[in-house]
Order: structure tokens, then C-alpha cells, then sequence
């Protein structure tokens, strides 16, 4: 509850909390003097502040994607039009003939369309769709016109105030129906966006909080005059003092935080991600100097004395070079699909595959590790099961969960890889009993898909792309990938792919 409040008040500073403070008593006290002045003042305030709105919007359009905000200001414009309605037809104002008390139903209009806006300003912001500005201009436009012409031509918009009785029922019902649409728009607002830092995103939720304590006071009261309706345009002008700070204060006085703070936050990614590689190319280059340097340092051997190869440790020698080999041949795949990934050059291509081929390819490549650590591998898998994926991706996925499962196996441990169907999916599932994973490396797994880089339990390294891979690749081929894991009690690996017919 602190950080509102601490994000909130840097825009109090400089004595404007004095100011803002005088600014309300000096409103109350004209309000209790002269009520039909105090309101006028109110709504003229907020009309101004919903043109301003406006005028920013449209004339950024064009340098900004911010299309929510574009939006909502257009949006701004027709609710500006009609709270000007409804404070020339204010009881007393003499604009419109009298008894028909028009500024109630007008409100309603008013703050149902500034409602909907709000909700649909917190969709937008959570997925942007590509709708023509000439659509919403029409859409608000028509519901004003209708709201509009139902009030004051036609007459047929229900009685909202009777003189002596108070609010209506359809009014208050009304007034409620506006508070839980706009209790779902602060719901429904994201804190971190594209658009908005987030000061931005609290200061628009307090913005709506105001506004949904508005639409309270103006359930409550019984006159037009009445001590609610002052405490109700309050919170108004709060509100729409809020909006300013959000969008037009922080639009005009601070641009770059508004409209170019996605180009900011593509830089920050860029800074992230050119971070992300030099990491992993460090990892790269210490992990493949130990198999390469010993195939070196082997090999060499050999050159210089052809002899050596016929002592009592041939078998020995052969099996290191084969498993250095075959782990910097694993490394080097997983380097070259990271980077097509990374690059967005992987074009994904489903076909059927049977899962049981696409694994006994893979498994003879770690046979001779699971041999050398002494770990059996059973294999359950039907000959015609087949998954509905990219033959290639498919193939790195089975792969990389093989060589975790391997790797992490105790000597003498077991490997179950075994996949069934179920209705349109195939679910693989790799168990092993090896070292398993803290809660924290899972957390880290699912936030990020990388591992800390751990050594297996005969010391081999890792660089931690694997299941950063397998996450992306099942993801791609519209699968779902769960861990299930914890310390020394092993680790089993759930991938569900789409069947094929």
C-alpha cells in the first residue's frame, strides 16, 4: 500500500500539496456559497482537462504506436461534448426548458461512455489490436448521438431524478453497472506495458479509483444540490487531475517517457540480450576447451607414438575420445539452434513423426555415457505413436532431455523414457534418479528457461541451453514442457506435442 503513495507524491512537491489543499477548501466553500458555480467550475475543469486529452493524443499519433492511448483520447473528446451538455442543462443553468432535469441522464451517458473507454484502455494496453482511429471515432460518436438525441429529441431515455423522491431506480442501478466496469478496467490494467513506466500505471489507477468513488456519492443523493454532489465532483476533478499527471503532464513535460519509452525499452533489450550472448559465448568457449583440449592432447599422443594405442588402456583411451567428441558435437548443435532462435530465423515445419524413431536415433549417441556410469535405459514407446512436429526441433528436444537425464544419473541409477497418447496429444515423459533440483533452480527454469550450470555426477559440464531449448522448440510446435523435480530424488521432464492423425 506504500508504493502509490510514494509514486504518487513526487508530483505533490514544491508546495503544490498546500495548493492542491487550497485549491479543494477554496471549491467547498463556493460550493456551499453558490452550488450551481461550484458545479459549473467542476465540470468545466474536466471538460478542459478531456479536450487537452485529446489534442495530445491526435497529435502524436503519428510519431507514437501507443495506440491505446490514441484511443482513449478520442474518446475523451465525445465525453468533453456531453459533460458540456450536461452542465448547460444543469438545473438552474436556463439553457434547456425545465422538468425534464436532462443533466442527470445526460451524466449517465456520459460517465458509461468514459467508462467503457477506460475498460477498453486497459484491453488495449494488454493486447493491442489494429482498429482504424475512423471506427472508434464512429463508435463513440454514434453512442454519443444516441445518448444525446434519447435525452433531448426523442425523450425516451429512462427518468433518472424526481423532484421530492430523489434518483430513480434504473439512475442508481445505472451508476452501479459504470462502478463494476470500471473496477475491471483497474483490474484489467497492466502495471508493466510498452507504453507506460509505472508511475504512469498508478497514477491512471487512481485516476479510476477516484472516479469509481464519484459514481458512490452520486448513488447517494436526494437533491441536485445536495452534499453528495459536491463530494462526487471532488473526486471528479481529483480524477481528472490525476489523468493529466498520468498522460498530459508526462506527455508534454516529459515526452520520451511516453512516447519513445518503447524505443527505450528496446534498447534496454538490446543491452539485455547482447549481455544474454556474451555470457553464453564465455560458457560456450570454457565448455569446449575441455573435450577439445583433450582430443588434443590424445590425438597428439597418438601422432608421436602410434604404440600407445596398444597398451591396456586402448578401450579406455578410445571411450574418452568418443564421449569428448560426441559432447562437443552435442555443445556445438545446441550453440547453432540457440543462435537460430535468438536470430528468429527458425521456420517451424510440422509433419508426423514417430517419437519412437526420432529417440532411437538419438540414444546410441549417449549409450556410451550411460555404459561408462553404469545407468540402463528402458524405452516405452509405441511403434505407431506418432506427434504432429518439426522433425528437427523435435529431434534437439529428445536430445537435450536424454542428456540431462544421463548426466545427472548416479552410477547404477535408471533412465524411463517411456510416451503414450492422450485424446490429440502424445505426452513424452524422461525420469531419471539422479541429483534432481532446488525449488529455486525450477523457479528459474520457468521464468527464464536457463539452468545454473552444474556439473553432472561424473564432472561434465553443461552450458545451460538445453532445456532453454527445449522449452522454445516444444513451445514453437504448440506443446506444453513441466519439471518435476527435487534434491537427490531425481528429475522428470513431461513434453506434450500434438498428435498426429
Amino acid at each position: 500500500m506504500t508504493k502509490p503513495i510514494q509514486l504518487i507524491a513526487p508530483s505533490l512537491k514544491n508546495g503544490s500539496l498546500p495548493l492542491a489543499l487550497g485549491a479543494a477548501a477554496g471549491l467547498c466553500a463556493v460550493g456551499l456559497l453558490n452550488y450551481l458555480l461550484f458545479h459549473a467550475m467542476a465540470e468545466l475543469f474536466s471538460i478542459v482537462i478531456a479536450g487537452a486529452l485529446f489534442i495530445l493524443a491526435w497529435n502524436t499519433r503519428e510519431r507514437t504506436d501507443n495506440r491505446p492511448l490514441v484511443v482513449l483520447g478520442i474518446a475523451y473528446l465525445f465525453i468533453a461534448f456531453l459533460d458540456l451538455l450536461h452542465t448547460l442543462s444543469y438545473e438552474g443553468m436556463g439553457v434547456f426548458e425545465t422538468g425534464f432535469f436532462f443533466a442527470n441522464q445526460i451524466w449517465v451517458v456520459s460517465r458509461a461512455i468514459e467508462a467503457v473507454a477506460l475498460l477498453g484502455f486497459a484491453l488495449l494496453m494488454r493486447r493491442p489490436l489494429r482498429i482504424g482511429y475512423p471506427v472508434i471515432f464512429a463508435l463513440c460518436g454514434l453512442a454519443s448521438a444516441a445518448g444525446v438525441l434519447a435525452v433531448f429529441v426523442w425523450k425516451i431515455f429512462p427518468v433518472c431524478f424526481v423532484p421530492g423522491v430523489g434518483q430513480t431506480p434504473f439512475k442508481i442501478a445505472a451508476e452501479w453497472v459504470i462502478i463494476a466496469v470500471l473496477l475491471t478496467a483497474l483490474l484489467l490494467l497492466p502495471r508493466d506495458t510498452a507504453y507506460f513506466d509505472r508511475r504512469v500505471y498508478w497514477l491512471t489507477a487512481g485516476s479510476i479509483l477516484l472516479t469509481v468513488v464519484e459514481e458512490i456519492f452520486f448513488t447517494l443523493y436526494v437533491s441536485n444540490f445536495a452534499l453528495q454532489n459536491l463530494l462526487g465532483h471532488l473526486a471528479k476533478i481529483a480524477s481528472f487531475y490525476l489523468i493529466y499527471k498520468a498522460i498530459l503532464e508526462t506527455g508534454l513535460r516529459r515526452p520520451f517517457d511516453l512516447i519513445f519509452k518503447k524505443l527505450k525499452d528496446g534498447e534496454d533489450r538490446l543491452r539485455e540480450a547482447v549481455a544474454t550472448k556474451d555470457r553464453f559465448f564465455s560458457i560456450i568457449a570454457h565448455d569446449l576447451r575441455n573435450p577439445i583440449g583433450g582430443i588434443a592432447v590424445v590425438t597428439e599422443q597418438i601422432y608421436r607414438d602410434p604404440s600407445w594405442l596398444d597398451g591396456p588402456e586402448r578401450e579406455e583411451i578410445i571411450r574418452q575420445l568418443v564421449l569428448a567428441a560426441r559432447q562437443t558435437t552435442h555443445l556445438l548443435e545446441n550453440l547453432l539452434s540457440w543462435s537460430l532462435s535468438q536470430a528468429d530465423r527458425l521456420e517451424t515445419r510440422p509433419e508426423a513423426l514417430s517419437l519412437l524413431e526420432r529417440v532411437n536415433t538419438t540414444l546410441p549417441i549417449f549409450l556410451v555415457a550411460a555404459g561408462s556410469k553404469n545407468i540402463s535405459v528402458e524405452v516405452s514407446i509405441p511403434a505407431g505413436l506418432k506427434v504432429l512436429a518439426d522433425p528437427d526441433m523435435t529431434l534437439t528436444v529428445v536430445r537435450n532431455l536424454l542428456s540431462n537425464a544421463v548426466k545427472y544419473s548416479r552410477p547404477g541409477g535408471r533412465v524411463d523414457i517411456e510416451a503414450y497418447g492422450e485424446n490429440d496429444t502424445v505426452v513424452l515423459r524422461v525420469r531419471d534418479e539422479g541429483t534432481g533440483m532446488t525449488q529455486r533452480q525450477l523457479d528459474a527454469i520457468y521464468r527464464s528457461g536457463r539452468t545454473e550450470r552444474t556439473k553432472g555426477t561424473a564432472g561434465e559440464s553443461g552450458s545451460g541451453l538445453g532445456l532453454d531449448l527445449c522449452r522454445d522448440f516444444v513451445g514453437r510446435n504448440k506443446g506444453k514442457l513441466n519439471i518435476e523435480s527435487s534434491p537427490e530424488r531425481g528429475t522428470t521432464v513431461t513434453v506434450r506435442l500434438p498428435r498426429a492423425a
